[in-house]
Formats: structure tokens, C-alpha cells, sequence
């Protein structure tokens, strides 16, 4: 054999190598929906805040998701298949939040995906789940989720900051509040969304907001912003999560500072109750009350004792306390998967048009399945409306409701007017 003719064999194996293996990397980034084949399990994705700011929630979303999947799976699975569960950390970074979210879908082959608790995180996933055609459910709380940063492959059945500014402002609610109101706000998407959110209803209502003062996430030491506060204010909303506001109650007292707080969902969350003392009189508008007490129905039991919850919200066998206002919604949307991939005859991606049809009509009744209450996807803007409780924490760090919020009350107009998911192709 010539020189010639070995070294064209060689270009030849060569070219073969590179086209095979370019083809695989290329298809490797399709979206899943082009290369799906009918399998025998569905894996349901969860990009979960499991290490970082976020991790007291997303301990108690991992728990309650492996426990519905454990309950699905002994009762046949979904439409006769096994699912599977893939979780992902996010470690509460937005940036490797997104980088997750990619490999559940593309390397993992998530069929839909359950997604996190951070707001930064959940608004850069939208545009992804709708480039790779995969049905998303994040837990995260800013309003734009469900509005201008989100899109047709995206839905939400937990609150979010609008939902919970229009279910708790009204002149019966906040009459004991005083005329002059202080808002302090966690100074990102979510804190931002209740600052938006909040400002016009109190304003509505006749109340001046005195002074707003953002604060950085993670902040410790809140004496400088504190000292910002109009000292003629009569209330203040405090926009932070569980320790957060703690630290900030705490020097707020320092500081002589005796006005009654309002603070938001996620306040006493996965806090114990030791902590929560700091926080005495403050008042929480929750989505579900820690104490079995305060909602006692047959479906809560059975997902408390499915999670290992005692009657107080305190884990068996540990310290821990749930993060009694959230942990509920892995479970519905678990199952609100499992009602939309049944319901859609849903058998690979390719039929995720009817999934997504399906979910855009639910209606959800209260039971084992949605044990927080009976909710409705709104078409437009896929969001579900739930009832609310008025809570106050106690001088003992306990939880006591004040009163029951309807959930009509909660519901709010589009926004921004004129969103309609339903009319984007899928």
C-alpha cells in the first residue's frame, strides 16, 4: 500500500470519527422532545434548593417529594408507569440553579420538572424550559413568575407576592396597624416583588408608606437600615425569610423601636418555635398552619405522617420544624403531573401540547392528592388562587391562627393586563 493511499484511509477514519462524533453532540442538545421514545418510567426532574439560603426549605421539599413519589408509585405509578425521581442542588445560585435545570433535562431526560424555591433561580429557568419544551413548576414566590418572566410551559400552585398582598390587605385586616406604614425588604426578585406588590394596596386603603429600605440578602447586622426607619411610622412589614427576620426583630427591640410588624409567608417556616419567641406578636399570612390543631383533615394526617411530622409540625426524631407553608406544594404538584399526564393520554414529549392543555384546565379538589385546599389554574397566567391564614406568633414561639382568608380574596387581575399564555404555540 502506497503512502498515499494509507494516509487517505487514515483522513478517511478520521472524517468518519468526527462527523459520529459531532452528530452525537449535536443530537445530545436537542430538546428531548425530538428524540423521545415511549419508555417504561417517567422521571419527573427536581431542581431543589438542598445547600445554600435556601436549604431549611428545600429539606423539607426533598423530604415530601420522595414521599409522594414513594405513595404514587405503590398505587401503580402514573398512567400504569414507574416514576422516578432525579433531584438536582441548586445550592440556592442562581447561575448553577439554570446549569442543573439543563442537565435534568437534557442529560437526565426529565419528562417535567419541579423547580426551585429561588425566585432568581425560577425567572432564568423560564426561558429555558420553554427553548427545551419541558413542562416546569417552581416554588419560588416573586409575582413575574406567573407573569411578564413567564411563559406557557410554566405554572404555579404555591402564593406568590402579589397573591399574598391581596389576601392580606384590606381595612378589617390591617385596622389595628395604624395609618403610616415602614416597609423593610429583602432586596431581590421575591423581596422586591412584595415591595411592588404591597405599596399600592396599603396606598388603596389609605395608609402612607413612610419609608421603604432595602436590605441585602444575608444581611446580619440591620442597625443601619433600621436606622433609616420614619420613627413616626405606626406598623412595619418586614419582607424576609425565617432567620432572617428574626435577627431583625431582635435589634430592632435594641434600638427601642415598638411598633407591630406584619411580616410575610415564610416567617416562621422551618423555624422552631425557641427562635420564634423573638418574633412574639408579629403577624404571618400562611398558607397552611403548622399545627395539625389548626387544620385537622384526614389528607393532612396522612402527608404528616408520611413526612415524619408530629401534631405540633415538629420532625420525629429530630429538632427540625416544618416549613409549614411550603412543604405542601412538592406533593400537589407531584400529583398535579400525575392528573395532567393522565388526563392528556400523555405517553412521550411529543404530547406534551395536550399536558400542557390539561393543565391549563384543572380545577383541583381538597383531598389526599391537594390536601392544602381546593384551587383552580388560571389559564392566562397559569396560576392557582388558595386560601390564606391570619397567624400570630405567641410569647411561647407557637403559631396561633386569627382568622380564616378566603381564597377569592386572594385573587388579583393579570398582571401585566393582557397576559395570555394560551395564545403561545407549544
Amino acid at each position: 500500500m502506497s503512502t498515499s493511499e494509507r494516509v487517505s484511509r487514515v483522513s478517511r477514519r478520521r472524517f468518519l470519527r468526527t462527523t459520529i462524533t459531532a452528530s452525537a453532540v449535536a443530537t445530545a442538545g436537542w430538546p428531548t422532545s425530538v428524540r423521545s421514545q415511549e419508555r417504561d418510567e417517567i422521571v419527573i426532574g427536581f431542581q431543589n434548593d438542598l445547600t445554600g439560603l435556601l436549604a431549611s426549605y428545600g429539606y423539607w421539599y426533598d423530604k415530601t417529594a420522595k414521599a409522594a413519589i414513594a405513595r404514587i408509585n405503590g398505587q401503580g405509578g402514573i398512567a400504569g408507569k414507574k416514576v422516578r425521581l432525579v433531584t438536582e442542588d441548586t445550592e440556592s445560585n442562581v447561575n448553577l440553579g439554570v446549569r442543573k435545570l439543563r442537565k435534568l433535562i437534557e442529560e437526565d431526560r426529565a419528562d417535567v420538572v419541579l423547580g426551585s424555591l429561588h425566585s432568581g433561580i425560577a425567572i432564568q429557568s423560564a426561558p429555558i424550559v420553554q427553548q427545551l419544551k419541558t413542562v416546569y413548576i417552581p416554588t419560588a414566590n416573586a409575582q413575574s413568575i406567573t407573569g411578564k418572566h413567564g411563559n406557557r410551559w410554566v405554572f404555579r400552585t404555591i402564593t406568590n407576592a402579589e397573591m399574598i398582598a391581596q389576601a392580606t390587605v384590606s381595612p378589617e385586616l390591617i385596622k389595628d396597624y395604624g395609618k403610616k406604614w415602614t416597609i423593610l425588604y429583602a432586596d431581590y426578585a421575591w423581596g422586591q416583588s412584595h415591595f411592588e406588590a404591597w405599596t399600592p394596596r396599603l396606598k388603596a386603603v389609605g395608609i402612607e408608606v413612610a419609608s421603604a429600605i432595602p436590605v441585602p440578602l444575608q444581611t446580619s447586622d440591620f442597625f443601619p437600615h433600621l436606622a433609616k426607619l420614619d420613627r413616626s411610622s405606626t406598623a412595619m412589614l418586614a419582607v424576609f425569610f425565617a432567620s432572617d427576620i428574626i435577627g431583625l426583630l431582635k435589634q430592632r427591640r435594641d434600638l427601642g423601636i415598638t411598633v407591630p410588624v406584619m411580616g410575610v409567608t415564610g416567617v416562621t417556616a422551618a423555624v422552631p418555635p425557641d427562635v420564634l419567641r423573638d418574633a412574639a406578636g408579629t403577624f404571618v399570612p400562611e398558607s397552611l398552619p403548622r399545627t395539625l390543631k389548626d387544620k385537622d383533615t384526614p389528607a393532612i394526617r396522612e402527608i404528616r405522617k408520611a413526612i415524619g411530622v408530629d401534631e405540633t409540625g415538629k420532625e420525629i426524631g429530630s429538632n427540625k420544624y416544618l416549613a409549614d407553608s411550603y412543604y405542601w406544594a412538592t406533593w400537589e404538584n407531584i400529583y398535579m403531573f400525575k392528573r395532567g399526564i393522565e388526563e392528556a393520554k400523555w405517553k412521550t414529549r411529543a404530547d406534551n401540547a395536550r399536558l400542557i392543555r390539561a393543565l391549563e384546565n384543572m380545577k383541583m379538589e381538597e383531598g389526599i392528592e391537594f390536601p392544602q385546599g381546593p384551587k383552580e389554574i388560571r389559564p392566562q397566567d397559569h396560576q392557582a388562587f388558595l386560601e390564606f391564614y391570619l397567624s400570630r406568633i405567641n410569647d411561647k414561639g407557637g403559631v396561633d391562627v386569627v382568622r380564616k382568608i378566603d381564597r377569592k380574596q386572594s385573587v388579583y387581575p393579570v398582571n401585566p393586563p393582557g397576559t395570555d399564555y394560551t395564545k403561545e404555540q407549544v
